[in-house]
């Protein structure tokens, strides 16, 4: 029998995920054009970000794509859909992406051991790709500090980070396959890994089979310093008072393969339905990416999460359950399913989702810290009140 991508991506995500299917979406869920236009409006007249991008597909249509506010707050440059923004960890799904390519060129296998490609890292032969993509490899994450003292965050190549990272002590939280904890470590050192598999850098094999292919010609990995015309300057809120943006300084510290890409609304849409519909991975892998993991006792990740002492986060009341693929959160908001990823880095945030019941997709950008985040909750919140 062949499924169309909408029942493969259902079945495939949420049956043999061990998730039950509970309600489906109504044609109506995200809301319409007008909804949606007049909350990024309201939202932007309320000062919660100084830009906006808001995109929405349905059945791999585009019924929305639309900027807010500014780009340059202070020469007052609008925003529009080529505006380029530092989309942080929605890179994570771009490195999956990759390792998924090279697994179908026959250079990686999913259950290779991390030895193979970087035998110095400590305790490598332990760990495998795929619990590196799904952030079961236990690798403490150096964002939360460990990396020797006096030890910069910085580097200037990927064989250096791999070096430092490999004197963090301890380097792991627990033993590979046996909790669950986000990791940028991690998907750096998959960065890592796809030089090593590919023999190309990291920025030229996305650029060749992923970026290139789409026609994404705003996306790139970022560099500190790269001159980018159409880029969205980056701000924070003064006081944390809405209207009272201030710009935010770089401070050099771009995560790799972990969260340096940066992208636009434009380019965002036309690769969600890239990806959704096969074209960049059979759909047999695009169903891999977004079925939740499990550990090595067949717990899903959800039920099996590493938390430092002394810090367990109260999930939302919305929130029914919060598990991830490789490179995706897959998630149910109000019994309504998501697969995709959220990014937050100085100046910008992002949220990408696809909502496989109903073959839609939803993209939010601002170029603020936290920018979508009340956005979003009441896109959320409103799907709740639809059912």
């Amino acid at each position: 029998m062949m499924l169309n991508r909408r029942e493969a991506l259902i079945l495939g995500t949420f049956t043999l995920g061990g998730l039950s299917t509970g309600k489906y979406l109504s044609a109506d869920a995200i809301p319409g054009t007008d909804a949606l236009d007049a909350l990024a409006r309201e939202y932007i007249k309320n000062g919660k970000a100084a830009g906006l991008g808001v995109g929405v597909c349905r059945n791999g249509k585009v019924t929305l794509c639309r900027a807010y506010g500014y780009a340059d707050v202070a020469t007052q440059k609008p925003l529009d859909i080529h505006s380029v923004f530092r989309i942080a960890s929605v890179t994570k799904t771009f490195t999956a992406i990759a390792i998924l390519q090279l697994k179908n060129q026959g250079k990686i296998s999913l259950t290779d051991p991390l030895s193979r490609f970087l035998p110095r890292v400590p305790r490598s032969g332990e760990v495998t790709v795929r619990q590196l993509m799904s952030h079961t490899a236990g690798v403490h994450d150096y964002v939360f500090g460990g990396l020797p003292p006096g030890t910069s965050r910085h580097w200037t190549s990927t064989a250096e980070f791999v070096t430092r990272l490999a004197k963090v002590d301890p380097l792991y939280d627990f033993d590979p396959g046996t909790r669950f904890a986000y990791s940028n470590s991690g998907y750096i050192l998959l960065g890592a890994v796809i030089e090593e598999a590919s023999g190309q850098t990291y920025e030229s094999f996305l650029s060749e089979h992923i970026f290139e292919p789409l026609g994404m010609s705003d996306t790139a990995v970022d560099h500190t310093g790269d001159s980018v015309p159409d880029r969205a300057l980056g701000y924070g809120l003064k006081g944390n008072q809405p209207g009272q943006f201030v710009q935010v300084n770089d401070d050099g510290m771009l995560p790799f393969s972990a969260g340096a890409i940066r992208s636009s609304l434009a380019d965002l849409l036309r690769w969600q339905q890239a990806f959704f519909a096969g074209k960049l991975l059979p759909m047999a892998d695009v169903i891999l990416m977004s079925t939740p993991s499990k550990t090595t006792d067949g717990k899903l990740v959800d039920d099996a999460r590493w938390f430092p002492r002394g810090v367990n986060p109260k999930r939302p009341d919305f929130l029914t359950s919060d598990n991830y693929g490789l490179g995706l959160e897959i998630a149910a908001a109000y019994g309504h399913k998501s697969i995709g990823h959220d990014g937050g880095i100085s100046g910008y945030n992002s949220i990408v989702e696809h909502f496989p019941e109903d073959d839609s997709d939803l993209i939010l950008l601002a170029n603020t810290n936290n920018g979508v985040v009340d956005l979003w909750m009441k896109i959320i919140d409103s799907m709740g009140h639809s059912n």
